[in-house]
C-alpha cells in the first residue's frame, strides 16, 4: 500500500486540531492550553482508520480492526486527559478527513 493516504490523513486531521486559532477559541479555562477541542489522538487515529477502511476494500477486516482501536484511543484520552465531547468531535473531524482522503486516493487507483 502506498504510504502517502496515510500521511495525507494523518497532517490533514493534525492541521484541524493543532491549528493555534482553533486551540485559543476551544481550549477550555481549565484544561492546560494545549489540550484543546477537538482531541488530537482520537481526530488523527480516526482519520488513519477510515482511510485504510476505504483504500484496502478486499480486506475490510483490517479497516475493522483500525476503527476498533481508533475508539480504543479515543475512550482511553476520553478518560484521563480530554472530555468526552473532545473525542466525540475528534472522531467526527477523523472520520470526515479520512473519508475525503480514501474517496481521493481510490479514485487515482482506478
Amino acid at each position: 500500500m502506498d504510504p502517502l493516504p496515510l500521511e495525507t490523513s494523518t497532517r490533514l486531521a493534525l492541521d484541524c486540531t493543532a491549528s493555534p486559532i482553533v486551540v485559543h477559541l476551544t481550549t477550555r479555562s481549565s484544561q492546560h492550553a494545549a489540550w484543546g477541542w477537538p482531541a488530537s489522538h482520537p481526530t488523527t487515529a480516526f482519520a488513519l482508520a477510515v482511510t485504510i477502511y476505504r483504500l484496502l476494500p478486499k480486506q475490510r477486516w483490517l479497516g475493522c480492526l483500525a476503527i476498533a482501536y481508533a475508539f480504543y484511543i479515543g475512550f482511553g484520552v476520553s478518560m484521563t486527559i480530554h472530555w468526552f465531547s473532545d473525542f466525540v468531535a475528534g472522531a467526527l473531524v477523523g472520520t470526515s478527513v479520512g473519508l475525503v482522503v480514501g474517496a481521493s486516493f481510490s479514485q487515482r487507483q482506478m
